[in-house]
């Protein structure tokens, strides 16, 4: 909190904003609207919440081995993979299991994600445990902006790439796509946004290190 306070330029993503003339109005969007969910950090709330998430969803499982093993060569050292668990039964914002979220260290999903998905899902929690619960109001305003989870495809990558400080103006959506896309990729598949190929995966390599950091 006190960071965010008295050096906000020190977060990465709210550097990139500062960085630019147009973006110092949404900044500082940014640095009023979060400060309370800081506070709340401070007070205990991601550990209250992980209370009731425990008391509650008792059937809420970690993830599997082959999960684990998928998502440990991007998230190991960056992410406690063992907190997380998976509540393949949410009924409540999952729109029939159209949609899956992250509460903290908990996914909410009815059935079972495929890896993209929850690779996605874990990204999420990855910027909950490097941003705190900023990373509620990032992913909501990721979700207002205009393009929501549109990264741009691979033709873009390389352009931010030229200048890696301009990654960190995508939005929390738009990151959390970069990974699900990799992941897509990496089985062969088409990527959601863009035309990229598997030969390619080396680019999506170089943003998601820039973004989230080398793994352990």
């Amino acid at each position: 909190m006190i960071r965010h306070i008295l050096f906000p330029w020190m977060d990465p993503y709210l550097a990139a904003l500062l960085a630019y003339p147009v973006g110092w109005g949404l900044a500082l969007i940014h640095y009023i609207a979060e400060l309370p969910l800081l506070v709340l950090d401070c007070l205990g709330m991601p550990e209250f919440f992980g209370y009731l998430q425990a008391r509650f969803k008792k059937d809420a499982r970690p993830l599997l081995a082959r999960e684990c093993a998928e998502a440990t060569p991007i998230f190991s050292g960056l992410v406690s993979l063992q907190k997380i668990r998976i509540d393949e039964d949410s009924r409540v914002g999952t729109h029939n299991g159209k949609y899956a979220y992250v509460s903290y260290y908990c996914i909410n999903c009815l059935g079972r994600l495929s890896i993209p998905v929850l690779m996605h899902e874990i990204v999420h929690v990855l910027q909950f445990e490097q941003a705190g619960s900023s990373y509620l109001f990032r992913n909501l305003m990721a979700h207002l902006s205009k393009a929501k989870y549109n990264y741009g495809g691979v033709k873009r990558l390389r352009q931010l790439l030229k200048n890696p400080r301009k990654l960190h103006l995508l939005n929390y959506e738009q990151r959390a796509d970069i990974v699900s896309d990799y992941y897509l990729l990496l089985d062969g598949m088409r990527p959601e946004w863009g035309s990229a190929t598997k030969e390619d995966l080396p680019v999506y390599r170089e943003a998601i290190l820039e973004l989230f950091g080398k793994p352990g």
